[in-house]
């Protein structure tokens, strides 16, 4: 039985042979995000 992973293990911790970890849950800007961003402080909107 494989024990579970714990929480200070990061993204390249070595799981099983031949497998990678698939990056669920975790947020990351792609695209215009941070130009919006930047235009709502620009124009006070945030």
């Amino acid at each position: 039985m494989r024990q579970p992973r714990s929480p200070d293990q990061g993204d390249d911790s070595i799981l099983d042979a031949g497998t990678t970890s698939i990056p669920l849950n975790k947020p990351f800007v792609a695209g215009k995000e941070l130009f919006y961003i930047a235009q709502a402080i620009t124009f006070g909107n945030l």
